[in-house]
């Protein structure tokens, strides 16, 4: 009766003392027997409190592929995974390559463990774990590799062949690079060595070495190649050499070439204009000043041939339920084009007529519309690509951008035995920075009334900042190896310099800096909203004329409301009414002055747009891709992690 009672009082403890448990690494104990062959034979006992956190379906033990010998040359590791149990039954597991690492998943990914203790054992062999010296061979071993859990206790067993007579031993405790002695260890004549320690904190480790007479173990015979010599030079030399060597050279030539070929020269004397400077189109007026095409350009080339008589715009009345007011619009030619007419008006009204004399735009796929904007683009960058190119120094990019990816290169290949979670930190942090960067950039670039032209090297450099920002938060200093702060170091200035260079090497030729001065007087006279500020420079009288004649140039400029505000305050002073201004060359729904002209560039262009827009197939299996001494801890063999998944 008294046995029930006790095994009943135990069953309704047994909930309490579960959640009263902390999750975590109890005992990680390891059995290491060498071979005469230098093949090692590992069994590796971990017990675990298992709560859901981070032990979820069961272990995940990483082993390093490779090590790093006194010399510091690249060693390759071989490893044979034999058995894998979980209290003290066979575990299902499988084995993934993650980066360097040879990451062993024990566990049944379709089933979740309860709450409560484990016990798994791991049974694997390896080779390449030996350090063979002139007068001793040794083998140093990472026992337990590094954890996001406390580990209670870790311990370890190393049997050697033949009762090998143990020369030296040395067992360190604590991070990384660590040369703590924190721990018990001995050796005894039959070659076996004992090492432990208890209560290491996450991040921490127990590391081993024992130096044994030579001649026991057979020393493998390694064919050096020179890709291996370079590997091998590459990783006694450290990031931060290669941070010094390549970065402090390439910022001396960019400053050296910037002095020399990309001081621009100084900027012309922004005057009022009152014509459109040098006979430029306002296409062309847009292109200059904006230095690149805009999608939205051929509205002025459309608006400009219709205020010149060439053509008359027509409103169509837009019927349906899901119109949504949305405005459609029928061309309708008036006259043949003549040598009057800048190259690309002339292909807009001979290519938007070349069968009928009207065409409509919006609500469907039109051919025609589409052939006419691609080859309206490609004479604008004809007319204008050589002379906004002028000044580019490409050339002198050519060394920047090779000197940007051999350091990639390398930083992959130096930082290869890098932990994945800190590469998984920088790309977690540097991705969702770039994407927000490229839409708050959008977003300014709209405001401002600017193409966002730059806007891959500003977001790629300002994610690349707040990445590197944000894994030096969260990761402690000594948790980062010399190596990752070299690289979370140099990657900054080589992007954000390479960035840089690009924008500054570019000298701009005095012609094109010239014609922008004109354009920005133009614009200057156009925007200026107090008439008196340019009484000085004796400008025109405001007629309906004037307006018409410059409209398209004011929507090239994006400063289209300003010029029908200014000319729409000029009616009222000498007719006294909004409603006195209609205009011949369009037929529609009454607009303002002020309204005029950003209505017909959104509304045009936006028809415009969907006639171009092939429609997608919805049929098969295509995707769509759019246009668009010693030692210290971590030294040696073994290691890893140890974690859950």
């Amino acid at each position: 009766m008294r046995r029930i009672l006790i095994g009943l009082i135990l069953t309704m403890l047994l909930p309490v003392t579960l959640l009263s448990q902390e999750e975590r690494i109890y005992t990680h104990h390891s059995d290491i027997v060498v071979d005469t062959s230098g093949v090692i034979r590992v069994s590796e006992k971990i017990k675990i409190f298992a709560d859901g956190d981070l032990f979820k379906r069961g272990i995940a033990r990483s082993l390093p592929r490779t090590r790093t010998d006194s010399e510091n040359k690249r060693i390759k590791i071989q490893y044979d995974i034999i058995e894998v149990y979980k209290d003290g039954v066979e575990e299902p597991f499988f084995t993934e390559r993650e980066g360097d690492y040879l990451v062993i998943y024990i566990g049944d990914k379709n089933r979740l463990l309860n709450p409560g203790f484990y016990e798994y054992e791991i049974v694997y062999e390896s080779a390449g774990q030996l350090g063979f010296y002139e007068e001793f061979d040794e083998l140093g071993w990472n026992v337990n590799g590094e954890s996001d859990r406390p580990v209670d206790e870790v311990s370890c067993n190393i049997t050697l062949p033949n009762n090998t007579n143990i020369l030296s031993y040395r067992c360190y405790t604590g991070a990384y690079g660590s040369t703590d002695s924190n721990c018990n260890s001995e050796s005894s004549t039959d070659g076996v060595f004992r090492a432990s320690t208890q209560n290491l904190r996450p991040g921490e480790m127990m590391t081993v070495y024992v130096g044994f007479e030579k001649g026991v173990v057979a020393q493998p015979k390694v064919k050096e190649t020179l890709a291996s010599r370079a590997l091998s030079l590459l990783d006694k030399l450290g990031l931060w050499f290669i941070n010094m060597i390549i970065i402090v050279p390439i910022f001396f030539y960019s400053l050296g070439t910037w002095r020399r070929h990309g001081v621009n020269p100084p900027k012309p004397v922004v005057v009022p204009q009152f014509e459109p400077p040098h006979g430029l189109s306002p296409a062309s007026v847009g292109v200059i000043y904006d230095e690149g095409y805009d999608n939205a350009l051929i509205t002025t080339s459309i608006i400009n041939l219709a205020i010149k008589g060439y053509l008359r715009i027509e409103e169509i009345e837009n019927k349906g339920i899901f119109s949504l007011g949305g405005k459609k619009y029928r061309l309708v030619k008036l006259k043949e084009a003549d040598s009057t007419l800048p190259e690309e008006e002339s292909l807009v009204l001979k290519s938007f007529f070349s069968d009928n004399d009207e065409i409509s735009l919006g609500g469907k796929y039109n051919s025609t519309v589409q052939k006419t904007t691609l080859n309206y683009q490609l004479e604008l960058n004809r007319q204008h690509n050589a002379m906004l190119a002028e000044g580019d120094n490409h050339k002198y990019k050519v060394l920047p951008w090779l000197a940007m990816l051999v350091y990639i290169f390398l930083l992959f290949l130096l930082g290869r035995n890098e932990p994945s979670e800190l590469y998984i930190t920088l790309f977690g942090i540097v991705l969702p920075s770039f994407i927000a960067t490229a839409i708050l950039y959008t977003i300014y670039s709209t405001i401002r009334k600017r193409n966002p032209k730059k806007i891959l090297s500003v977001s790629i450099s300002v994610a690349i900042i707040v990445g590197v920002i944000g894994v030096f938060a969260y990761f402690p200093i000594n948790r980062l190896s010399s190596t990752a702060i070299a690289m979370l170091i140099g990657l900054p200035i080589m992007v954000v310099g390479l960035a840089l260079y690009s924008y500054m090497i570019k000298r701009d030729s005095e012609e094109k800096l010239q014609m922008q001065a004109d354009i920005e007087g133009l614009k200057m006279y156009i925007s200026l909203a107090e008439e008196k500020q340019m009484q000085f420079f004796n400008p025109p009288e405001i007629t309906p004329e004037v307006f018409e004649k410059l409209l398209p140039y004011a929507i090239a400029l994006k400063v289209d409301k300003i010029w029908g505000d200014k000319f729409e305050k000029t009616l009222l002073k000498s007719m006294q009414t909004r409603d006195a201004y209609v205009p011949v060359w369009y037929a529609g729904t009454a607009l303002r002055p002020v309204n005029l002209g950003s209505n017909l560039r959104q509304s045009l262009a936006s028809n415009i747009t969907q006639s171009a827009a092939k429609p997608r197939s919805t049929g098969g299996n295509n995707w769509g891709s759019g246009s668009f001494g010693g030692g210290s801890v971590g030294g040696g063999g073994g290691g890893g992690r140890t974690g859950g998944w």
